[in-house]
């Protein structure tokens, strides 16, 4: 008998690499499936992740990490 699989939660972290650039992230559960990188500010970033996640899930919720100032 086969085990019912488990649905895949995805969702998307923007945030503000070491390079100086923004990049973003896409999961499904923990796992890391596929990232952006080299964007000029957040909402490119964001814009971008959103258009690839709509692929995996529309509804799926997408976090931006501002940077921390000194």
């Amino acid at each position: 008998m086969k085990k019912p699989v488990e649905p895949v939660t995805y969702s998307g972290l923007v945030y503000f690499a070491p390079s100086g650039d923004w990049a973003w992230r896409i999961f499904a559960g923990s796992e890391d499936v596929v990232r952006g990188a080299g964007y000029a500010n957040a909402g490119e970033a964001r814009a971008e992740c959103q258009e690839i996640l709509n692929d995996y899930d529309p509804e799926a919720e997408i976090v931006v990490e501002q940077p921390v100032g000194p």
